[in-house]
């Protein structure tokens, strides 16, 4: 099951090994972080979601691909911002 749920930096559930008499089973547990929706993809972090937004690419990449998240996208603008202004737009003076 936990190699069937998708990443997000913004996950909603966390996997947790599954244990029976102190040992471990194979499988996990997933826990809701927040209410879900009825319908809501559950996703989990592969990685650290508090690393900065280059170290998780990083980290992704060996995974392969590269995560667009809200959290992501957000930071991905941000720092599109920070640089001189969203590609496309003219800074203004």
């Amino acid at each position: 099951l936990h190699s069937q749920v998708n990443h997000s930096c913004e996950p909603n559930v966390e996997a947790v090994p599954e244990r029976r008499r102190g040992e471990p089973t194979g499988a996990a547990v997933l826990y809701a972080l927040r209410d879900i929706e009825a319908g809501e993809e559950l996703l989990v972090s592969y990685i650290d979601e508090d690393a900065p937004l280059q170290e998780r690419r990083a980290a992704l990449s060996e995974y392969g691909f590269q995560c667009a998240c809200p959290k992501c996208r957000r930071e991905d603008a941000a720092a599109a911002t920070a640089a001189g202004g969203v590609k496309g737009k003219r800074k203004a003076a």
